[in-house]
């Protein structure tokens, strides 16, 4: 039974330095996050705080998640791959454009501003600004939502859906 105790102590205080370890990653992004993404976090929360469906909350997330894993995991992965391959990062970088560009052109066509869009798609202006830049890539969810939102189908805007 003390072996039990032992074991169950030394996986506990693993889980506690795990948890202070994120804790210390998550301080440091929040702190490290641009005035405008912190911009549209606050009122993405203030989404999330208001709706009461559950997939609206869903998706709001699914955004939340976007603007905050850029600026850490996804951005640690991608380094990893460029080191390895310089013409990934080209790829890429041309992929966010073209996704970008097809978003734009659909905007531009039905008349739409970046703030329109962004109303009826249920994200930050500043995020479609940058989706349409080709900063980001943005998640299934967030295609979903742009492509409802110009009356098209996600795989339009982003061919690798």
């Amino acid at each position: 039974m003390s072996s039990t105790r032992t074991h169950n102590g030394g996986a506990t205080e693993e889980y506690r330095r795990g948890l202070s370890d994120t804790e210390r990653m998550l301080d440091s992004l929040l702190n490290s996050l641009p005035r405008d993404t912190a911009t549209d976090l606050r009122e993405l929360f203030s989404q999330l705080a208001d709706e009461e469906d559950s997939q609206i909350r869903a998706e709001i997330g699914a955004t939340i998640k976007e603007l905050l894993l850029p600026q850490s995991l996804q951005v640690e992965l991608l380094k990893e791959y460029e080191e390895e391959d310089p013409a990934i990062r080209e790829r890429l970088g041309t992929y966010r454009k073209k996704v970008g560009q097809e978003i734009k052109r659909c905007r531009t066509k039905l008349k739409l501003t970046q703030a329109l869009l962004a109303e009826k798609a249920g994200i930050p202006q500043s995020h479609v600004s940058r989706l349409e830049c080709g900063v980001h890539v943005p998640t299934h969810a967030t295609i979903e939502r742009i492509a409802k939102a110009l009356d098209t189908t996600p795989s339009r805007l982003d061919p690798g859906f």
